[in-house]
């Protein structure tokens, strides 16, 4: 069967892999030919792997099939889809290079793609040709974050979660602008591509399964940072009607361009403190759920969550393993609220040795209106 990417055999599988991070590599060579004019020739006139993925680039954007095929090994050749493979490399604005020796002869050549709308990484895995000095060969194409992917499809399988392709992608597209604006932003202390798929949004995920979405719900994640758990839970139940609370401006900046970049509709971007958002009549007591995975003591959260809960609703709150102490000190602060305490679940993310407290709250009666206090009352004298 034909297909873009080729994954290598099961014996070249188990060849040692470098440790180095391919993600974002530090020091790329640009395959333009202005880049390459600026380097040594021998990055142009001697045969190497880097070299040979330039002239075959090249050949594909030139349209020169016959000559781009060439530098294919016999086996691959015979099951690459050529045109679907010339369209997503035509489709790049800028590429980097980097190469990796991988051992057994084996050189690896990672390409970052990079576009307005997208960002990722695909390898090439080259072999010099026997008793051919300098000829390389490509015998291998694979998509960089395949297997972030695949981690977060079985991740949302295990935990019952229904996620499909378009899904999918579009929780690899708010990986890749997560890590990017993490970059001049502090929006993040994860920053392993695995470790957020599992940190992050399955954590976020573990959610969905324990409540009853339906069509239109209004949801409000306040305290939403860098979107989450309310832009993962948009991303899996999109029938939702989302708002997300921040009191950062820079942050909401970043939220509205993942909203513009994964297609999200129905979702509203509120610059507020939660003190302040609670206490405004648009949005009080008009939410059907409030999530959050503030740290907050869960009397502090709770004050500044239940306001913008209507009576019959709920708050939702990921928490830590001291959850059931933290709801047992609560009670009081709950009961001036007008919520109660209705069940804490346990949730493990598959994959890791993570597990935390999911904890529902139900509102059962109108929040007095001096409530939210100003938030430096909500911290320093928490309600008993």
């Amino acid at each position: 069967m034909k297909g873009f990417f080729l994954p290598w055999n099961e014996r070249e599988k188990q060849v040692k892999r470098g440790e180095k991070k391919l993600y974002l590599p530090k020091e790329t060579l640009s395959l333009t030919d202005a880049a390459f004019d600026t380097h040594k020739p021998a990055y142009v006139s001697l045969p190497n792997p880097r070299g040979t993925l330039r002239s075959f680039l090249q050949a594909v954007e030139s349209g020169k099939k016959d000559e781009a095929m060439g530098y294919f090994s016999e086996r691959v050749a015979e099951v690459v889809d050529y045109e679907e493979m010339a369209g997503f490399l035509k489709d790049l604005k800028e590429y980097h290079c980097f190469l990796e020796d991988e051992g057994a002869g084996i050189r690896r050549v990672s390409v970052a793609k990079k576009s307005k709308k997208d960002r990722e990484v695909f390898a090439f895995r080259m072999v010099a040709e026997p008793n051919a000095f300098g000829t390389w060969k490509i015998f291998s194409i694979e998509r960089e974050g395949k297997e972030n992917r695949a981690l977060l499809r079985d991740c949302c399988e295990q935990m019952g979660v229904s996620l499909g392709e378009k899904e999918t992608e579009q929780f690899m597209t708010y990986l890749s602008l997560l890590l990017e604006w993490n970059e001049k932003m502090n929006l993040t202390a994860i920053t392993e591509p695995r470790e957020v798929v599992l940190k992050h949004f399955a954590d976020c995920l573990s959610l969905v399964p324990c409540v009853e979405w339906r069509d239109g719900m209004r949801v409000i994640d306040v305290g939403t940072g860098a979107g989450f758990p309310g832009i993962p839970v948009k991303i899996a139940c999109p029938e939702i009607e989302l708002t997300l609370l921040d009191s950062l401006q820079k942050r909401i900046g970043f939220l509205q361009e993942v909203g513009s970049q994964l297609g999200l509709e129905g979702v509203h971007y509120v610059h507020s403190r939660a003190e302040d958002g609670g206490q405004n009549p648009q949005y009080r007591e008009g939410f059907d759920l409030c999530v959050s995975r503030a740290v907050a003591n869960l009397s502090v959260l709770a004050e500044y969550c239940l306001p913008f809960i209507k009576v019959g609703g709920r708050l939702a709150a990921l928490k830590g393993p001291d959850a059931a102490a933290e709801a047992e000190q609560a009670k009081g602060a709950l009961k001036k609220l007008g919520g109660r305490l209705v069940e804490i679940k346990d949730v493990a993310i598959p994959h890791t040795d993570l597990s935390h407290k999911l904890v529902f709250i139900e509102k059962i009666a109108p929040t007095p209106k001096k409530y939210p206090r100003n938030a430096g009352k909500i911290k320093k004298e928490p309600l008993s």
